[in-house]
């Protein structure tokens, strides 16, 4: 049995190690991009939610009976595909928007 040249087991040798290396560059840094938009996400439905909250709290307060519109009028500024949903304490549901299909 013929053994292989030392060229060939080199590059054997360096294509092994270069495609580990790859692989494990790749894995890093599709984990770190994950981590970095998923808690970026968070923190702007956290914010959204957070402005709503305030929203709702003020025009609650000012003027009861107009809050499902004016709640309207804040769900069709999100962008398309967005469902919004608002519930009382107890789980009553004040307003559902319908899912939208373009803008």
């Amino acid at each position: 049995m013929k053994s292989w040249s030392i060229r060939s087991r080199l590059t054997l040798w360096y294509t092994i190690v270069l495609s580990l290396g790859l692989v494990l560059l790749s894995c890093t840094v599709w984990t770190a991009l994950h981590q970095i938009l998923y808690n970026e996400l968070s923190q702007t439905l956290t914010n959204q939610t957070q402005g709503l909250e305030e929203y709702i709290r003020i025009e609650d307060e000012e003027n009861p009976s107009t809050l499902a519109h004016e709640i309207d009028e804040f769900a069709r500024s999100l962008p398309a595909r967005h469902v919004l949903v608002v519930a009382k304490n107890n789980g009553a549901v004040i307003y559902q928007s319908g899912e939208r299909t373009g803008d």
